[in-house]
């Protein structure tokens, strides 16, 4: 399970959870087609997004967020319009420190489409350099299962990120994701790339990123 932060000595955080929503998240519950795509998503026990949820759940209670928090977190998701090209990247809630309403985002997330995460990426920084404290260190935590095949370039996204002074924190989450892309983000933000498996090591790995 993640740990509790220490929030004593330790700096003022704005952070976005940014989360990949694609249909790879969840589960197909029929056949594949042809051109190897699913006609219905559904969420089963062993779905992706169940353990992404508990993660990120955790989380947040791991920073303990009160009206007096010296720390806010946001939720943004990304993925693709089903059945059309259009990337989707949303804010589903806006930085805060009201751990109730980020749950209730968390718990909403439903999986589809494909993977916009240079729109996720973009979304997320526009409303940290919008919103931010000037006392405050902006922070992503990106999670991406796949490869972005739809929106904005990543990389120019994280380029924004940097010149925005954001750091991105990008894990790999499975055998599909786009290793090379999230290192590289990671990288050109001055953050740091994790790789979870499975969904114990991605709550291990939250863990980590709240200790850092």
């Amino acid at each position: 399970s993640v740990v509790e932060a220490d929030v004593q000595d330790t700096p003022k955080y704005d952070i976005y959870l940014v989360i990949d929503v694609s249909g790879s998240m969840g589960t197909c519950g029929q056949p594949l087609n042809p051109d190897m795509t699913c006609e219905q998503i559904i969420i089963t026990d062993d779905s992706p997004i169940v353990f992404t949820k508990q993660a990120a759940i955790e989380f947040v209670d791991a920073f303990q967020l009160n009206r007096s928090s010296d720390h806010r977190i946001g939720l943004a998701i990304f993925h693709g319009a089903d059945r059309s090209p259009t990337p989707i990247a949303k804010i589903i809630v806006e930085l805060g420190n009201n751990s109730k309403n980020l749950k209730q985002g968390i718990d909403s997330l439903y999986p589809g489409g494909g993977t916009a995460m240079g729109d996720g990426i973009s979304i997320a920084t526009q409303s940290l350099s919008e919103n931010t404290r000037p006392d405050a260190q902006k922070i992503i935590v990106l999670l991406s299962d796949g490869v972005s095949n739809v929106g904005s370039d990543p990389l120019i996204a994280a380029g924004l990120a940097k010149d925005n002074a954001v750091t991105i924190f990008s894990v790999a989450y499975g055998p599909g994701a786009d290793v090379q892309t999230l290192k590289a983000v990671a990288s050109l933000t001055g953050g740091k790339y994790y790789n979870a498996s499975t969904g114990q090591d991605l709550a291990d790995t939250f863990g980590e990123i709240v200790g850092v």
